[in-house]
């Protein structure tokens, strides 16, 4: 019950059993423990417009499970989670124009995706967050929430510790060119695509130069 508070906007059972159960314990089952909190209503069960069964609480009872846990708890929970929603958004990446579905998915995940990304932001998690930005500026795009991804994208390409990560500083300096392409940003466009394509170059990463090009 306290470890789906570190969801934001609900859950799928895969996202629970992921994110609540360690890989080394067993003792949980959780679908009969989704179950069991369900018929005590504290949990809703939905089908979501993709027709995917979704957990999710009430506000209130967001609030009172999050409570429940220890703050070393909490952050091994927000740790699990940020990496299965950057790994998730990593999954889809390229394919959001070629399935139109991935990018509902990512819609029904936008507030998971954004605690993973903020997480990275605080923590300082550089690699993982300019993961999932890179990944995700197509879904930004497809979804009319550029501006939103052009401020994620530029406060992690600002952490101290993006300097150091080069082939995953040059992936989101290009989703970052990109974005600003799509908002008619041509003078932005071109210095994130320079810039990217200096760090390909020094790399030796001929797919990336030729894709910043």
């Amino acid at each position: 019950f306290g470890a789906l508070s570190v969801f934001s906007g609900g859950c799928t059972i895969e996202a629970a059993e992921r994110v609540c159960n360690s890989d080394d314990d067993g003792r949980l089952d959780t679908l009969d423990a989704l179950t069991a909190l369900t018929d005590h209503s504290l949990v809703r069960c939905a089908r979501s417009n993709l027709d995917q069964t979704r957990f999710h609480m009430l506000e209130t009872i967001h609030e009172f499970a999050a409570e429940m846990l220890a703050p070393d708890e909490r952050a091994t929970l927000q740790r699990r989670h940020a990496l299965y929603f950057v790994d998730l958004g990593a999954s889809m990446g390229t394919r959001f124009t070629e399935d139109p579905d991935l990018a509902e998915v990512a819609e029904t995940e936008h507030d998971n995706l954004r605690a993973a990304l903020r997480w990275s932001l605080e923590g300082g998690e550089a690699a993982a967050g300019l993961r999932l930005g890179a990944a995700l500026w197509r879904f930004w795009m497809l979804k009319s929430h550029l501006a939103e991804g052009r401020r994620w994208l530029t406060d992690l390409l600002a952490l101290p510790a993006a300097t150091e990560l080069g082939p995953e500083r040059a992936r989101a300096l290009l989703a970052l060119g990109s974005v600003t392409y799509w908002q008619n940003d041509f003078r932005s466009t071109r210095r994130y695509y320079d810039e990217s394509l200096r760090v390909f170059t020094e790399l030796g990463d001929e797919l990336g130069m030729a894709q910043a090009v």
